[in-house]
């Protein structure tokens, strides 16, 4: 939305989609980016399609933003002609809001404040989640998870999307991210190990490029949260994990993947009732 709001780390995204919404929606799939959803097609096909009997099929993107992701998403659901798709796009940013509608004037956008719940009559079949998750400490990500499970439908998937640990470790060079900042930098000895690991709800930063050889760039601020702090909650929320999927780069893209090539930089949790 990314869709948090709250104290001083949440705070900042807030009032940087609002003053640089513009460069938000600069955003382009010629990056590191267009590893987040280069394979959601197959997992809707694999875990929706799959069960889902034709005839209507309702889309929420929570957390829509400037609309990218509901216009990547809606372009994936419509290569199935058995499915009469119904949109609606949510977030709690007007100024994002705004670009979403002129890029999609189609799509229900709504704005929805941090503490609105939804209308729990009301089901979605496809859920996505974009990037809304990390901007949270755990806490809220288990508030927000139980709101979006009583609106799944009961054979629906919901898609979390959020940057993988190894995305914000200095060590690791990106094609179009820049993680040097001194909030990256692990504190944590592991158990047993030299190594440094991030400790749970540990604010990170991510500055992410419009596009390869790009000036714009939009700042994201974060919080770090492992493999087991997601199941977690899931788990609490009544969720199960159907799959992980992490996302490397291929010859194919016709990208110069930098560490894409081999650590993926995105997990996909796919999510079921």
């Amino acid at each position: 939305m990314r869709a948090s709001q709250g104290d001083t780390h949440d705070g900042k995204n807030q009032e940087s989609y609002s003053v640089n919404a513009k460069e938000h929606d600069s955003l382009s799939l010629n990056s590191t980016l267009y590893l987040a959803y280069r394979d959601v097609g197959v997992l809707i096909e694999r875990h929706l399609f799959s069960k889902l009997p034709s005839g209507k099929l309702k889309f929420l993107d929570y957390g829509c933003g400037v609309g990218l992701s509901t216009q990547i998403i809606l372009h994936h659901l419509k290569k199935n002609p058995n499915y009469d798709i119904e949109v609606t796009g949510v977030d709690i940013n007007e100024a994002n809001l705004l670009l979403a509608k002129e890029k999609l004037p189609q799509v229900a956008f709504k704005r929805i404040s941090p503490q609105s719940g939804f209308d729990q009559t009301e089901k979605f079949d496809l859920i996505t989640c974009n990037f809304v998750l990390v901007e949270m400490k755990e806490a809220q990500m288990l508030l927000v998870l139980e709101a979006l499970k009583n609106i799944l439908s009961e054979n629906g998937i919901l898609i979390v999307t959020n940057p993988t640990g190894r995305a914000y470790r200095p060590e690791n060079h990106w094609f179009t991210f820049n993680n040097q900042f001194t909030e990256n930098v692990p504190t944590r000895k592991k158990e047993g190990s030299e190594k440094l690991r991030y400790i749970e709800d540990q604010p990170v930063k991510m500055q992410v490029f419009a596009s390869a050889g790009s000036d714009q760039s939009f700042t994201f601020f974060d919080y770090f949260h492992s493999g087991s702090a997601y199941r977690r909650t899931y788990t609490a929320a009544g969720l199960k994990l159907l799959e992980t999927h992490k996302p490397t780069g291929k010859p194919d893209d016709k990208i110069a993947w930098c560490a894409e090539a081999e650590v993926p930089p995105y997990k996909l949790h796919i999510l079921g009732r």
